[in-house]
Formats: structure tokens, C-alpha cells, sequence
């Protein structure tokens, strides 16, 4: 009857002790599944956070287009109409008569078309500046949010790696 009891006695520690490795290994697939929903996450929250990014590189390059056309439009109209100032200045200096278009417009010297052409590359150069830098800003402003998003996954994945490994 002692043989019995004893075998009874070792059997349930033998289970008790497959208990406790069964609830070991419950709690670790619990944790390994928390870990991999988080790294799921993670990885949905990167794509966001670089798609994002790229609408707004996208929004910025239209926007630097858009500039660079009104830009570049003003400039043609501003060459076209100081052409025409030069070749009726022309016209009329061969003819020896003032020409339409030199009386509709007030006489131009050399030196103020000069002084013109100078105003206007100068602003010209001042609006492309000011672009350049307007788009600098914004891609620094692209960047940084896109570090600083690399950076909450990273600091996300470690917390999740950490409970994985407690």
C-alpha cells in the first residue's frame, strides 16, 4: 500500500512539475505573440509614417514646379518685352523715326535697358533664393520627421525585444 502511495506521490509531482512547464510555455508563446503583433505594428506604422513622407516630397516637388513655371514665364515675358523695346530702338534709330511701339513707351537709354536687365536678373536671382531655401526647409522638415519616426520604431522594437527576452 506504501508502494502505492509513493508511485501516487511521484506521478503527481511529475505532473505538477509538467504543469508548471506547460504554463512556462503558455506564457512564452503569449509574449512571443505580443512581440510579433508589435513588430506587425511597427512595420504598419513605418509604411504610414513613409508614405506620408513621401505625399509630402511629392507636394513639395509640384509646389517647386509650379514656382519654377511662374518664374520662368515672368522671365520670358520680361526678355520678350525688353526685345521688343530693342528692336524698335533699332527700327526706329535705321529709320530715323520714332517708331509705334517707342511712342506708346517712354525712350529707354542703353544704360537704363542695362540697368533693367540688371533689376530683373537680380530679382530673378532673389525669387530663385528664396525658392532654393523654401525647399530646403521643407526637405529638412521631411527628414527629420522621418528620423524621428525611424527613431519611436526602433525605441518601439527595443521595448518589444525586451519583453521578449524577460
Amino acid at each position: 500500500h506504501e508502494e502505492v502511495h509513493k508511485e501516487v506521490g511521484a506521478l503527481r509531482k511529475e505532473f505538477e512539475q509538467e504543469k508548471q512547464v506547460r504554463q512556462s510555455v503558455e506564457q512564452q508563446v503569449f509574449r512571443l505573440q505580443q512581440a510579433i503583433y508589435s513588430n506587425t505594428e511597427i512595420d504598419r506604422m513605418l509604411e504610414t509614417v513613409q508614405r506620408r513622407c513621401e505625399e509630402r516630397a511629392d507636394i513639395a516637388r509640384e509646389a517647386s514646379e509650379r514656382v519654377s513655371e511662374s518664374c520662368n514665364r515672368a522671365l520670358l515675358a520680361s526678355k520678350r518685352e525688353l526685345e521688343h523695346r530693342i528692336e524698335a530702338a533699332l527700327s526706329s534709330m535705321q529709320t530715323g523715326q520714332p517708331s509705334e511701339a517707342l511712342d506708346q513707351q517712354p525712350q529707354v537709354s542703353s544704360d537704363e535697358a542695362m540697368q533693367l536687365t540688371h533689376d530683373l536678373d537680380r530679382k530673378l536671382g532673389t525669387v530663385l533664393v528664396d525658392v532654393d531655401q523654401r525647399l530646403e526647409n521643407v526637405q529638412g522638415e521631411i527628414e527629420s520627421a522621418f528620423e524621428r519616426a525611424l527613431q519611436s520604431a526602433v525605441c518601439h522594437a527595443d521595448e518589444g525585444l525586451g519583453k521578449l527576452t524577460e
